[in-house]
Order: structure tokens, then sequence, then C-alpha cells
């Protein structure tokens, strides 16, 4: 009996410190490249899509987490158009291979293909999955965070009270 309870308590000591640690380097990455500072969790890249140009595959508000890859028709790829300019994340539709590499690309969304074409120097990544809506929270959380902590805090209250609440009463049963 004492060993099913240790092995349940270190379980969860180590599932939530892995969820935790998680959470916290992917808001740290995804805030840090709001700010302009590239940061990489294991060599990807977050980044929150805020655009509606690559729905239904990536709705506004994705997490996409990109990493340098080799890319082909058909990938989701992460360029940034001009040194001045956000990133965008849109599908090659083809590749132009005369004197150097260009990609042709569009999003998914739109009805046309993207004006300028991409230079391998442009791309910072391809996308190798996404985690829809996060990002919106993700945003709220950076807009109100005193709101945001006042929330989490209230939600540990909870939690704690109903494991206590059903400990107690398991206790109590026995």
């Amino acid at each position: 009996m004492k060993k099913n309870k240790f092995f349940n308590v270190l379980t969860n000591i180590l599932f939530y410190s892995f969820i935790i640690t998680f959470s916290l380097m992917l808001i740290f990455s995804i805030v840090n490249n709001k700010k302009g500072k590239e940061t990489s969790i294991l060599g990807y890249k977050f980044y929150t899509v805020l655009s509606e140009s690559m729905t239904p595959t990536l709705n506004k508000g994705t997490i996409i987490a990109i990493k340098r890859a080799d890319v082909k028709v058909g990938d989701i790829i992460t360029f940034k158009p001009t040194s001045e300019s956000s990133n965008t994340t849109h599908r090659i539709i083809k590749i132009n291979e005369l004197d150097k590499v260009t990609y042709v690309t569009k999003g998914d969304n739109n009805k046309v293909e993207d004006p300028k074409l991409v230079t391998q120097n442009q791309i910072v990544g391809k996308v190798e999955f996404s985690i829809p809506y996060v990002g919106l929270l993700i945003e709220y959380i950076k807009s109100n965070l005193f709101t945001s902590i006042l929330i989490l805090s209230l939600l540990i209250l909870v939690v704690y009270v109903i494991k206590y609440k059903l400990k107690f009463g398991r206790a109590k049963n026995e």
C-alpha cells in the first residue's frame, strides 16, 4: 500500500513539474518572440498565428512550432518577407529553381498567391506541429496579467479544496 502511494505521489510530481516547466518555457518563448528576440526550445521556435490567412489549417490564435528543415511543395513555412515586417506563415505551392531557388507561397484561405517570391534566406522554419487556440489564452494573459494571476490563483485554490474534500470524504468513509 505504501509503495502505491509513493509511486502515485512521485508520478504526480513528475507530471505536474513537466507540464508547468513546458508551459512556462512556451510562454517565455512566445513573449520573447513578440519582443523581437528569437528563442527556441529543443530547436523549436514558437509563434502565434495572428491572421486567418491559413484557416482552416491554422486558425487565428493557434500556436505553431517551427524548426529549420528541408522544405518541399505542400509544406507550411514561416518566413520574414522583409527585414521590417513581421513573420508570415503560408504554404509552399511551387518551387522555382532557375538562378537561385525561390518559393511561391499562398495562404490556404487566400484566393491568390503571395505577390513576392520567398528566398531560402527569408525562411525562418517549417511548421512541425501546432496547438490550436492556445495563443488566444497566451495573448489574454499577456494583456491582462493581474486578472490572469487572480484567476489562476482561484483555480489552484478550487483544485486544492476539491482534492481536500475528496481525501477527507474517503478517510471518513473508511
